[in-house]
Formats: structure tokens, C-alpha cells, sequence
């Protein structure tokens, strides 16, 4: 494996964790990555203070080197692993228009899975039994009609989803929230190493021996929704990783499907909510591929996106329901002796970090857009998706249409 000066410099940039937006925005005022690492060199990073957060800074000159650099490479030609932007033709064309597209991508295997029929399968990582065999049995059979599927890497229904799409024949994508390099999960790394041997593909918006975190997993979340023509739900809680992940494939106009599952089962609750709010019910790949009007034949149709699935969940006001809280005290019902009605109790807040609290607080004086939350707490683009993401599963925030957040009580 090889690599230009160019993509040498975008892995430089990368280990900043300075999200797409922002990144992007610097590539455009530099005009290169190569001329940001030399501009990075003459001023040891000066020019770049206050306009990107100190922990991005930190990380940027800890890795300048020419020394580290280049170590940097050959671990990345030691895994062999490349690197792909948006400036590039190999560009996954399905990530290209999604809000907020990794500006680049790592990867191993061959980009080319991604230009056919691509389907996202997600999940909880603490599936049934049941749900797994469900997992598998799908993914086969869409396999098996050129297929190809793309999940998570996870436990659970993430690799029931890849390893039933190896079985039937197709390449499986595998998005991943770490670095390509980084054995995470342990149990799937066989899995890996299976998918790439059978012409799959694996990609990760974060460079060589990052760790996976919770931020990472909640952005890396957008990239599996875009991935795919439709995103189909097999077993979630209501209140999980998942469902968000449903979130943004409704944003980005895509076609989502929910398994009916167990009846009362507390796996099948996100799916049965889904198909409560007009979700597609399906219960085989015959189902799937007759609504995505898909021919059972190794040809790939075109797809004319209008930007608007043809059935999707209605989006909820309240986005998604709060999480359980200590109860407030119990307001006694009175006869009202003025003409006020009674004030509603307050809900108390859930736990949060410092970083989730600084963006409940942002959101004092009521809705903000995501670009003028990332002003207001100085927050870099994948650091603020991750905690608005993990605001809204706790129930403190809600998600507005045109990418913007409101306190979940407003």
C-alpha cells in the first residue's frame, strides 16, 4: 500500500478528532492538508488557536512528528489500510449528501461493496437467541439476492447480520468506532478477518490505535444509516443506540423497516414503536426487496433518491421518550381557587457529564441549530453529535427538523 503526501497529511488531520465540518472548513482555507501540516510546522500549531479546541490542538502536535508520521503509515501499510476522501472518486456516493459526511474514511478491503444494493441491519447487542437466528436467516437470503449488508461490528445482531450475508454469498461492509487496527470487540475479530478474505469492506472515520468511546459510537452512527438504501431494525429497546440510529436514517430520507419479533418481548419494543409510527412491517427478505422494488437478480437498478422515504416512521415530537428519573413529589390535585390551571411538576433531570451540561444549559433560552450549539460551547462537530446523541436517549433533549435541539421539556 501506498500513499500520497496528501493522504500522509489527511491521517495527520485525523487524529485531531476535529469532525467533519470543522475539518472541512480548514482544508477549504488551506487549500490542502499538505499545506496545513507545513503551515502546522512553521508555527507548531499558533495560527490555529481559538479556532479549534485545545484538546484537537493537543492531539494534532502530539502527532506532528515526522517521526510519528511516519509510524503512523506503517502501521497503516502493516494492516493494509488505506485512506479515501471526498475529494476522491472511490467515495462511497451514498455518504456523499447525508448531514454532516465524514470529510475521509479508512479502510480495508475493497470500496466497491459499497456501490451496489446496500441495506444497513442494526440492533442490540443483548439480542434473543431468536432474534439472531432472525438476523441470520434475513441477511442470508438478501445475500443471496446481491445484497449486501451492512452493520455495526458489535456483539449481538450486528455480527449475526454480517456473518448471514458471508453465508449467502455477498460482501458485508462493517463500520467500525475504532480504529481499523484495534481488536474491539474481541469476540468479532475473526469476524473481521472473515469479511475481508470474502471481498467485503471495512471502514472507520478514526485513525490507526484509537480506542472506541461513546462519543465515537454515536456518530459512527450517521455512517451506517448512510450507507445503506433502507435501514432495517431487527431487536432494540426503545431507549438505545439503535433507535438513533433510525433517527438519522429518516433525516437523511431513507426507507426504515422494523421485525415484528416477540409479542410483550422488551427486545421487540423499538421495532414495535416503529411500526406503531409507520414503519414497514416485513417479516422476510422476499418483503424487503418486493418494497424496495429490487428484482431477485444479481443486477443493481439505479435508484433516483427523492430525498423522502416512501414509508418511514412519522418524527415524533418528543424524541426519544425521557428516561426514567427519581420521581418528583406527587403533586396533589386541587380545586382550583384562581383561574390559573396548576403548573405541571418538573421532571428531574437525569445524570450528566460536564460536557452534557454545558449543552443542556446552551439550550436555557430554548432551540438551538447544531451549528449554533457547536459556537456557543466550543464543542468540535463529533464531540457535540455524541453528547447531543447520548442527551436524547437520557430524555433531557429532543431532535428538531432541519438539525436542530430543544430541551425535551419545551
Amino acid at each position: 500500500m501506498r500513499y500520497t503526501r496528501e493522504q500522509a497529511c489527511l491521517a495527520w488531520l485525523a487524529q485531531g478528532m476535529l469532525g467533519s465540518r470543522r475539518l472541512k472548513k480548514l482544508l477549504d482555507e488551506y487549500g490542502s492538508a499538505e499545506a496545513a501540516y507545513d503551515a502546522f510546522q512553521r508555527d507548531h500549531g499558533e495560527s490555529l488557536q481559538n479556532r479549534i479546541s485545545d484538546y484537537s490542538l493537543s492531539l494534532l502536535r502530539a502527532s506532528a512528528s515526522r517521526e510519528k508520521l511516519h509510524d503512523m503509515l506503517v502501521t497503516m501499510r502493516k494492516w493494509n489500510m488505506g485512506l479515501v476522501s471526498m475529494a476522491d472518486d472511490m467515495y462511497p456516493e451514498s455518504l456523499r449528501n447525508i448531514p454532516e459526511p465524514p470529510y475521509m474514511l479508512f479502510y480495508q478491503g475493497d470500496l466497491r461493496a459499497a456501490e451496489g444494493r446496500c441495506i444497513t441491519v442494526i440492533g442490540s447487542r443483548s439480542a434473543t437467541v431468536a432474534g439472531i437466528a432472525a438476523t441470520k436467516s434475513l441477511c442470508r437470503d438478501l445475500s443471496k439476492q446481491g445484497v449486501c449488508i451492512v452493520s455495526g461490528l458489535a456483539v449481538g445482531i450486528d455480527a449475526a447480520a454480517h456473518e448471514g450475508c458471508l453465508d449467502g454469498g455477498s460482501p458485508t461492509i462493517g463500520v467500525a468506532a475504532s480504529g481499523l487496527n484495534v481488536p474491539y470487540p474481541s469476540e468479532n475479530v475473526a469476524l473481521k478477518s472473515r469479511i475481508l478474505s470474502q471481498g467485503g469492506l471495512l471502514l472507520s472515520e478514526y485513525p490507526p490505535d484509537m480506542q472506541s468511546s461513546k462519543y465515537v459510537f454515536a456518530a459512527r452512527n450517521r455512517i451506517l444509516a448512510g450507507l445503506g438504501h433502507a435501514v432495517v431494525l431487527m431487536e432494540a429497546r426503545i431507549r438505545s443506540g439503535s433507535m438513533l440510529t433510525v433517527h438519522h436514517a429518516l433525516d437523511q430520507g431513507k426507507d426504515v423497516f422494523a421485525y415484528p419479533g416477540i409479542p410483550d418481548a422488551p427486545m421487540s419494543e423499538g421495532a414495535h414503536q416503529l411500526l406503531r409510527e409507520g414503519a414497514v412491517y416485513f417479516t422476510s427478505a422476499k418483503d424487503i426487496l418486493e418494497d424496495m422494488d429490487w428484482q431477485p437478480a444479481a443486477s443493481i437498478p439505479k435508484r433516483q433518491d427523492t430525498g423522502q422515504p416512501r414509508h418511514a416512521p412519522r418524527k415524533r415530537e418528543t424524541q426519544p421518550t425521557p428516561a426514567k428519573a427519581p420521581k418528583a413529589p406527587p403533586v396533589m390535585e386541587q380545586k382550583a381557587p384562581t383561574p390559573e390551571p396548576p403548573k405541571a411538576p418538573e421532571i428531574p433531570l437525569p445524570p450528566m457529564d460536564d460536557v452534557q451540561k454545558r449543552i443542556y444549559d446552551a439550550l436555557a433560552d430554548g432551540e438551538r441549530s447544531f451549528d449554533q450549539l457547536a459556537s456557543q460551547t466550543g464543542l468540535d462537530a463529533s464531540k457535540l453529535m455524541a453528547s447531543l446523541t447520548m442527551l436524547q436517549i437520557l430524555g433531557a433533549v429532543k431532535a428538531l427538523p432541519g438539525k436542530s435541539y430543544c430541551r425535551a421539556t419545551e
